[in-house]
């Protein structure tokens, strides 16, 4: 079981700036909302295309993390290599910068192809920072600060996101000045610009001490690991499968919500944005609720509401089918400046739960694996459940495969039924805090309610 640590400060206050600006710079290359109607607009209406976008940025971020976790675990020092991390990961930015600027519409498979590349590179240059900065946020706080820790950079990353949206509306639509593909270029750099003083804020961080391993473990043996892992850990192995089956539900049905919007309801560029905004913020606000019910309850509490919310996306967006296509209103509401129809309006809510799950999913998973992971192993762990949900970074190939370009109703419904087998997964999760706070009384009888709040 992990030590209790003293709380940072400084590395808590650092990492939170370093969250929210993250989070904000991703909103500008965002693969399911603003990088979906530039793949339409370069190779036409097919899903396929997205979906290897899509899938290949999720490879990116999990194949290197399952090889280099006891790598990791060896070196008393973390942070440079989240610094080589980051600075692969801004030259990548830059690159895709480059590319949408000389952009003439003359080969748009070469500028696909160009920017599919980089977006891997990114994600996977990405993916070598993640378990530098996690062991560096985990030894840096005790577990019950965590949740608020995660919270606090979704809440403020999302309300600057939310902002953002905005920013994308204006930038996207024909009233900006930037005709294509200026408009996608300038939010390339801006996502740059903001990821640039990001990654400036944690590494001012102070590294803690980490319990260091002396014996070198191949990759064959970091494999088998992960398959002992499952087998002899049942909360990991619960874990894993209510996680693969929500990704398998996650690639079947938001990557395509653009797709589906443009084809069956007449979607505007205009609208993205207004869509980026209401998913930011939702996400933001998510977090007032996911950080109070991680800290005092557990993240198994958390897992179970935000896979909830993610059954509805799917349901949602099918039930915009029925509405009536007309304008919203009876005097034509508009929604931030713009007027739409019944089934658009309704698809902008389908944004509010997606946020939600997103956020929840995320911050849920994360700490629940931290709770389970013994101190000095946690690199093993992240980077174990990187390499077992590896396979399912293809769901959105899959799922665009499965689509094609007018079978959104089969993709929605089969994302659906995931959806509710991952709940039932997370249902029978068990609360790991029960266990530590059991002990932790045991140890100090007059603890206070946050404790026994656990167990409730």
């Amino acid at each position: 079981m992990a030590t209790v640590r003293e709380l940072d400060k400084r590395n808590f206050v650092l990492g939170v700036i370093n969250g929210a600006l993250f989070q904000l710079s991703a909103t500008f290359v965002d693969s399911g909302i603003v990088l979906a109607p530039l793949v339409l607009m370069l190779m036409g209406p097919s899903t396929l295309w997205q979906g290897i976008l899509v899938s290949l940025m999720g490879a990116g971020w999990a194949w290197p993390q399952p090889l280099l976790g006891n790598f990791f675990e060896r070196r008393a020092r973390r942070l440079p290599y989240y610094w080589g991390s980051s600075a692969a990961r801004l030259a990548c930015s830059a690159a895709a910068f480059a590319v949408v600027a000389q952009l003439d519409g003359s080969d748009p498979v070469r500028i696909y192809v160009l920017l599919t590349t980089i977006f891997f590179l990114y994600a996977s240059s990405g993916s070598v920072g993640v378990i530098p900065f996690f062991t560096i946020v985990s030894d840096s706080m005790p577990p019950d600060r965590r949740g608020l820790f995660f919270g606090l950079r979704w809440l403020f990353g999302g309300l600057l996101a939310f902002g953002a949206g905005f920013l994308v509306k204006a930038v996207l639509s024909d009233r900006s000045g930037l005709p294509f593909p200026h408009n996608y270029a300038t939010l390339f750099a801006i996502n740059f610009g903001v990821l640039s003083v990001s990654v400036l804020a944690f590494s001012l961080t102070r590294e803690p001490e980490h319990a260091v391993l002396k014996h070198r473990v191949s990759v064959w043996q970091q494999l088998h690991r992960s398959h002992r892992l499952l087998k002899r850990n049942r909360s990991y192995r619960l874990l894993m499968i209510a996680r693969s089956l929500g990704m398998m539900a996650g690639g079947l049905c938001p990557p395509f919500l653009v797709h589906y919007a443009r084809r069956e309801f007449g979607l505007a560029d205009e609208v993205v944005g207004i869509y980026v905004a209401i998913s930011a913020l939702s996400a933001a606000l998510a977090n007032l609720l996911w950080s109070r019910l991680g800290d005092r309850y557990g993240n198994r509490r958390v897992l179970l509401v935000s896979h909830t919310l993610a059954l509805l996306t799917p349901v949602l967006a099918l039930t915009a089918q029925v509405c009536p296509q007309t304008i919203l209103g009876s005097t034509g509401v508009a929604v931030l400046g713009v007027h739409l129809t019944w089934p658009l309006a309704l698809m902008a809510l389908v944004f509010l739960p997606l946020g939600f799950a997103t956020s929840g999913s995320a911050l849920g998973q994360t700490n629940y694996l931290l709770d389970i992971a013994p101190e000095g192993r946690r690199g093993t762990y992240l980077g174990a459940s990187s390499g077992v949900t590896l396979p399912l970074t293809a769901m959105p190939l899959v799922g665009a495969l499965a689509i094609g370009t007018d079978r959104f109703t089969l993709g929605f419904a089969l994302a659906a039924v995931l959806g509710l087998a991952a709940w039932i997964a997370a249902y029978v999760l068990e609360e790991p805090r029960v266990a530590q706070c059991a002990n932790a009384e045991a140890a100090q009888p007059n603890t206070g309610g946050r404790l026994k709040a656990v167990r409730n």
